[in-house]
């Protein structure tokens, strides 16, 4: 017996997609949805781009609340479930940003390093460089927060680039 074919899987991604936007949708029009009701659609309909972005912004929802141990379970089952989508790096940076909301330094530390180090022109880079900068002060290691911070104006502007200059005007 055949499996599902691409009729089958375009039609479970639709459904994935109205699932998704109904959730987000109520939290205009009553109160936020819980993160759990978001997640709901990642547990229904796993392996689709809807149930892998209901799994990060569940792990943001859980974030913004101070959950920092939950949105990280969030961020690292995106990794192990969805390696091969494109939103990996934002994943990695949710994991790097709860170990460092959680008090964590050189965890967070080490994710952020991995992600300047392994994706250095990804489109998280800058937030990493910047946060990896700020952890380095607070480490008075300020040598490498200005490299962190010059890396930051150099590749990219807006506010990030301001941030990072305020920050070198700082040390």
């Amino acid at each position: 017996v055949p499996g599902p074919g691409p009729r089958d899987e375009r039609r479970r991604e639709l459904a994935a997609n109205e699932a998704l936007s109904e959730v987000l949708a109520s939290g205009y029009t009553q109160t936020p949805e819980p993160a759990q009701a978001i997640l709901k659609v990642a547990e229904d309909y796993p392996k689709t781009a809807a149930g892998s972005r209901a799994l990060l912004i569940g792990g943001a929802k859980f974030f913004t609340e101070g959950n920092y141990t939950e949105a990280e379970a969030q961020f690292r089952k995106y990794l192990r479930d969805y390696p091969e989508f494109p939103s990996v790096s934002e994943a990695l940076l949710g994991v790097a940003a709860c170990l460092d909301a959680a008090g964590k330094t050189n965890e967070a530390v080490a994710a952020y390093k991995d992600i300047v180090e392994r994706r250095p022109n990804d489109v998280v880079a800058p937030a990493a460089r910047l946060a990896l900068g700020r952890l380095y002060e607070a480490q008075g290691n300020t040598k490498s927060a200005q490299e962190m911070y010059q890396q930051v104006m150099r590749s990219t502007g807006g506010s990030k680039a301001q941030e990072a200059e305020m920050r070198l005007d700082q040390l």
